[in-house]
Order: C-alpha cells, then sequence, then structure tokens
C-alpha cells in the first residue's frame, strides 16, 4: 500500500458515506493531484482547457442546443477542429 502521507486519519474517520467516497477518490487519483509539482511545465489549474471549451458552452446555452444527435456530433466534432485552426493561427473555413 503506498502511503500518501493521510496516516491512520483515514482510517479512523467517522462512517459518512459522502466523506468516505471523497477520501476513497482523493487516494485514488492522488498522484495525478500533484503533478504540477512534479513535472515542470504542467499548470496547476485547468484554465487552458476550460478556455477551450468556453466557445461551445456558450453556444450550447445561446441556441439551445442541437435538437438531434447528428446536430450534437457536427458541434462536438467541429467546434474542436474550428479551434484548433484558429489557435494554429490559420483563417478559419469560409463556409
Amino acid at each position: 500500500m503506498v502511503d500518501h502521507g493521510v496516516g491512520n486519519r483515514a482510517t479512523s474517520a467517522p462512517e459518512e458515506p459522502q466523506a468516505n467516497t471523497l477520501r476513497a477518490d482523493l487516494l485514488r487519483h492522488w498522484d495525478a493531484l500533484w503533478t504540477f509539482i512534479r513535472v515542470e511545465g504542467v499548470e496547476p489549474t485547468n484554465t487552458v482547457a476550460e478556455r477551450a471549451i468556453r466557445p461551445a458552452i456558450m453556444w450550447r446555452t445561446i441556441c439551445f442546443g442541437a435538437h438531434s444527435a447528428a446536430g450534437s456530433r457536427v458541434v462536438e466534432r467541429g467546434r474542436p477542429v474550428s479551434r484548433h485552426v484558429v489557435n494554429r493561427g490559420d483563417p478559419p473555413s469560409p463556409f
């Protein structure tokens, strides 16, 4: 078993289902939670990812989402591709 630095506190906690679930999730992902400290260049936040998906979220909010499964596929695949093109410095497609 890996010592996560939480000692006996993890086993002596009261029986609270939500607390137990949170504790189990934290311990399961403990190494990933601290990657930004060990690996140079890893951001401690996901701000870049949140900014990348914000236009799609705003579109979905304003347009009340897609009205079919096919429409959902167009949005989930088309928005990231167009965003990548713009981020690369190329002009977006004229169509």
